[in-house]
């Protein structure tokens, strides 16, 4: 999503050349959290065209866009399931953020959280699992439920630091955002985690302020959102920054 236009619009980049930018939609509103479909064909997305922000679907290449929800309240944050044939994302629909589950044409709905704030979904590449951020614990952690929103389980449990964004990776890792206060200043790096194993790597630095991530669709490149300018906060201006997801520069 860019403001480049004036307004947050999507845009698709080129991995061959990253100086060529393509439009993805001309939306009347803001159109910001697109999440692409395992097979590459849509994408989900968050528009303000209807006056709040609601999901719409459409083709990669942008045509038929449609709308699946109409709530008066915000939804925000899809994501596709494993098959591509749902779609889970958050909703403050009660007063509060909770997860929900849709066939692709909006049918359906269902909540898949009930008792806490719960954000952000992803789905594992088999489809068994939904990782998403909560503050069950008082602080951000990262929880696993299975499809149907049973079996819900902290996988991290640290009050010392904060865990969001939740990305699944192809060989079905589990990426994830960790912030913590250290030396007076705000540490946020990405780490990836062994769901089996607990065995967390190191994915990014310290040098970058990031506030938020991505995983290409191959598995293999993460994007960094960063802001230009940490201290300014009134009309900061984000870079995107790429990395292997193996590490490195």
């Amino acid at each position: 999503a860019s403001s480049r236009s004036g307004r947050l619009q999507l845009y698709w980049v080129e991995r061959g050349n990253l100086s060529v930018l393509r439009r993805a939609t001309t939306d009347s509103a803001a159109a910001t959290d697109p999440a692409i479909s395992p097979d590459g064909s849509r994408i989900a997305f968050v528009s303000t065209r209807d006056g709040n922000p609601e999901i719409y679907v459409m083709n990669a290449d942008g045509t038929d866009p449609r709308r699946l929800t109409t709530e008066p309240q915000a939804d925000g944050r899809p994501t596709f399931s494993a098959d591509g044939s749902e779609i889970v994302f958050q909703s403050d629909r009660t007063g509060r953020l909770e997860l929900y589950a849709m066939g692709l044409d909006g049918s359906g709905a269902r909540a898949l959280t009930i008792d806490s704030v719960s954000q952000t979904p992803t789905v594992s590449p088999d489809g068994r699992t939904i990782a998403y951020a909560s503050v069950r614990n008082r602080s951000y952690d990262i929880w696993l439920m299975s499809p149907d929103g049973t079996n819900q389980r902290a996988f991290t449990t640290t009050p010392q630091q904060n865990e969001t964004e939740p990305r699944f990776l192809r060989d079905g890792s589990l990426a994830f955002l960790v912030e913590r206060r250290e030396d007076n200043r705000t540490i946020r790096q990405v780490v990836k985690a062994d769901l089996a194993t607990g065995a967390v790597t190191l994915l990014t630095g310290t040098d970058l302020l990031i506030t938020n991530y991505a995983v290409s669709p191959s598995g293999d490149l993460i994007a960094l959102v960063v802001p230009a300018d940490p201290t300014e906060r009134r009309n900061p201006v984000y870079h995107i920054f790429l990395l292997p997801a193996s590490g490195g520069s």
